[in-house]
């Protein structure tokens, strides 16, 4: 698979430091660990990394969390030199090496108390042939860009507000404005509470763009001006750089840093070959869900064989009903009885095994707008089961319970299922006071204009209200 990588970070029109941190490996198998601009290289048997964190915590030096992650997670990565096996190995190793890198973070607080408080979200990608890995712990993310497909994020932000969109009761552009956007329930540097990476496995075609980002970029920038400037199609570079002067047009009120891979080539619409698992990874965003599935070849098969019978037997019904001297329509030699039945189908897990998996033609992408049911046990979500909304949406409204794939490359989701969150009854508004109990336990406010040189608290990390009184600790950010 050929591919093409950029990355650029920018401090903003506010701050007057960068708390971001990224880094990228272009070559695993040989370790290379630069970039440039405009290069075309096909990818390695050990693929290639893209990884970024956004520090927290201000004046307690959030640039040194995030940068001892990036530190942390480098190392780990150039210790590969073969891969830790199946799809399920490679996200349990990358979920693995971001909580070794929060007790990284955690250990040089003790041995340091002037940076207590400090912290940083982490976002990794690993590319390996034609799928993307990626884990996550904060509201870093990941966007997948795929020509004529809805555009959200992949992965789900550990945050208050994200928590109220799978529930339904925000739009994502809804979510971006709210007050309380800062507030996310989960990072690396909390000694208090150690972070629960969520993981997902994306396949990937030809034209794909993936990218990862700070919240600098997302927060200023809807989905709906993002998706368009990535429909663009400049150059990766170009790209990365057009997506920065968008968030500082707007704004720039945090850094900004951008991650992007290009796939080059590739063969478009061919189901990727040797996954370990066919779940669906089931992503609740309160829009209008798309079939995005995955397929056993075995299923395959049998639902191919079975349609084939059926349409044999139908015409040889139908050519005996209107032969000649019936006084029927005769068929000519030269007309379609049926549409040809392209030979690569997909199945749609479901919860009954009875119901037969409803099949697609993958050259021409399906207009469904029936809601799959989502098979039990694949939620990569921290909080419990969202309420779905029926609102159609596109950008602003991703779809519900469908992480975005071809619609014959599903993702594929980590199989652990988190804790269950103590409270599900998140209210849509949420007062501002010093401290809280929200859902998820613990969480951070980030701002830069306080500091909390308590042990174990993270100083917040954008200006915002104060937290509902509780047992919360307003923590900084970005």
């Amino acid at each position: 698979m050929k591919v093409e990588i950029f990355g650029s970070t920018d401090v903003g029109q506010v701050r007057d430091h960068n708390e971001d941190n990224f880094v990228l490996c272009k070559d695993l198998t040989n370790q290379d660990w630069t970039y440039k601009r405009d290069e075309q290289f096909d990818l390695g048997k050990l693929g290639a990394v893209l990884f970024v964190a956004d520090g927290m915590g201000g004046a307690n030096a959030g640039e040194v969390a995030s940068d001892m992650a990036q530190a942390s997670i480098e190392a780990e990565f150039r210790k590969i030199t073969a891969l830790p096996g199946d799809d399920q190995a490679i996200l349990s190793f990358i979920k693995k090496i971001i909580v070794k890198a929060h007790q990284t973070i955690v250990q040089h607080t003790m041995e340091d108390p002037t940076t207590a408080g400090m912290g940083t979200t982490a976002v990794v990608c690993w590319i390996v042939n034609d799928k993307a890995y990626v884990a996550w712990s904060g509201d870093s993310r990941m966007y997948l860009y795929r020509d004529g497909a809805d555009f959200y994020p992949i992965t789900d932000d550990h945050s208050i507000v994200w928590e109220l969109v799978k529930n339904g009761q925000l739009t994502t552009e809804e979510a971006r404005l709210h007050e309380n956007s800062n507030i996310i329930t989960q990072s690396l540097g909390d000694e208090s509470r150690a972070p629960k990476p969520d993981a997902k496995m994306v396949p990937l075609q030809k034209g794909d763009r993936v990218m990862l980002c700070s919240d600098g970029l997302n927060g200023m920038v809807s989905d709906n001006m993002l998706g368009g400037i990535l429909s663009g199609r400049l150059s990766t570079a170009e790209t990365c750089k057009e997506l920065i002067h968008a968030a500082n047009a707007a704004g720039g009120t945090d850094n900004i840093t951008v991650l992007m891979l290009d796939v080059l080539d590739g063969v478009k619409g061919k189901p990727v070959a040797g996954s370990s698992s066919n779940v669906v990874t089931a992503a609740s965003r309160g829009g209008t869900p798309i079939n995005t599935v995955a397929s056993k070849s075995g299923t395959n098969k049998g639902v191919i064989a079975g349609i084939v019978i059926v349409l044999v037997i139908i015409a040889a019904v139908f050519f005996l009903l209107t032969k000649p001297g019936s006084g029927e329509v005769v068929i000519d030699d030269k007309d379609t009885l049926v549409n040809p039945i392209d030979t690569t189908l997909i199945d749609t897990p479901i919860e009954d095994p009875s119901n037969e998996p409803t099949t697609i033609p993958v050259d021409e992408p399906a207009n469904n707008n029936t809601t799959p049911n989502t098979p039990s046990g694949n939620n990569t979500t921290v909080t419990s089961t969202p309420n779905q909304s029926n609102t159609p949406s596109n950008t602003n409204q991703p779809p519900a319970n469908i992480a975005p794939s071809p619609s014959d490359q599903p993702p594929v989701t980590d199989g652990e299922k988190p804790d269950e969150p103590a409270d599900n009854n998140t209210t849509k508004t949420i007062t501002p006071k010093d401290t809280a109990d929200l859902p998820g336990g613990k969480i951070k406010q980030r701002n830069d204009t306080v500091k909390n040189d308590a042990p174990g608290s993270i100083t917040p990390r954008k200006p915002g209200p104060d937290l509902p009184s509780g047992n919360l600790n307003p923590d900084s950010g970005k």
